[in-house]
C-alpha cells in the first residue's frame, strides 16, 4: 500500500486544496491512505475559517471524498481509516455512510440502448447468479439506497413478491414498468435467499452501482 508521506506529495502535486466542494476520487483506494490524505487537507482548509460549519462540511466530505476497491479486507481497512480521520466531525453528522465502496471500477454495470424491453439509460448488473436489470429511473443514490434498504425490509419480513409490490407502490414512485423490474428483482433475491443463497445481495448491489450514481469527479487519484 502507499505509504502516507507518498500519497501526501502526489496529492500536493496533483493541486487538490482541500476544498470540500471539490470532488475526490480514488478508484482503487487500498487501505485509504489516499481519502484519509484528502479529509486531513480539507480540516486543515477549514480551521483558518474564522467560524467552521462542522456539519456542513463533514456532510460534503461524505459526498465528494470516495473510494473504489475490489478487495474485501482493503475496503473494510479504508472504511475503518476514513472513519477515524472523519471522527472531528462525528458529533455533527448522523447518521453516516461511509463511502468507500466493494465494486470494480473499470467494469461497472454496464448500461444499455433501447431494445425490446430495455431502454436506453437501464443498467444491466451481472453477477454469478444471473444479470439484473435496473431501470434508469432508480440509478440516483438516494432511490437505490431506498430500495435496497426496501429488499432488507422484506426478506427479513419473508414478505412475498405480491407483499413486496404494494410496499414499493407507497415507498417509490414509479412508473408501471419499472416497477415490474424491480420486483423481478425483488423475487429473484428471495428465490436465491430460500435456495442458502443470501448474504448482503442489496448490499452488494448498492456497492456494484457506485460507479454508476455517484457522478463525476474533479480529482481522481491513486
Amino acid at each position: 500500500y502507499t505509504p502516507d508521506w507518498l500519497a501526501g506529495h502526489l496529492i500536493e502535486r496533483s493541486g487538490y486544496s482541500g476544498d470540500p466542494n471539490i470532488r475526490f476520487l480514488d478508484p482503487a483506494c487500498g487501505s485509504g491512505t489516499f481519502l484519509v490524505e484528502a479529509i486531513h487537507r480539507v480540516i486543515q482548509n477549514i480551521r483558518s475559517r474564522k467560524k467552521i460549519d462542522w456539519k456542513s462540511v463533514g456532510r460534503l466530505i461524505l459526498n465528494n471524498i470516495v473510494g473504489f476497491d475490489l478487495n474485501p479486507l482493503a475496503v473494510l481497512a479504508a472504511r475503518t481509516n476514513f472513519l477515524i480521520a472523519f471522527a472531528p466531525f462525528l458529533l455533527f453528522v448522523r447518521p453516516i455512510s461511509i463511502p468507500v465502496y466493494l465494486c470494480d471500477s473499470v467494469l461497472a454495470p454496464t448500461q444499455v440502448s433501447k431494445e425490446g424491453e430495455l431502454n436506453f439509460g437501464d443498467v444491466v448488473f451481472s453477477t454469478t447468479k444471473g444479470d439484473f436489470l435496473f431501470p434508469f429511473s432508480i440509478q440516483e443514490k438516494e432511490k437505490l439506497d431506498h430500495f435496497t434498504s426496501l429488499i432488507e425490509t422484506g426478506l427479513k419480513g419473508k414478505q412475498s413478491p405480491g407483499d413486496f409490490s404494494g410496499l414499493l407502490k407507497k415507498r417509490l414512485s414509479l412508473s408501471e414498468r419499472d416497477e415490474r423490474l424491480l420486483l423481478r428483482i425483488y423475487s429473484r433475491i428471495k428465490q436465491l435467499e430460500e435456495e442458502g443463497e443470501n448474504g448482503i445481495w442489496a448490499r452488494y448491489i448498492k456497492n456494484a452501482f457506485a460507479p454508476v450514481y455517484l457522478g463525476r469527479f474533479d480529482y481522481v487519484i491513486g
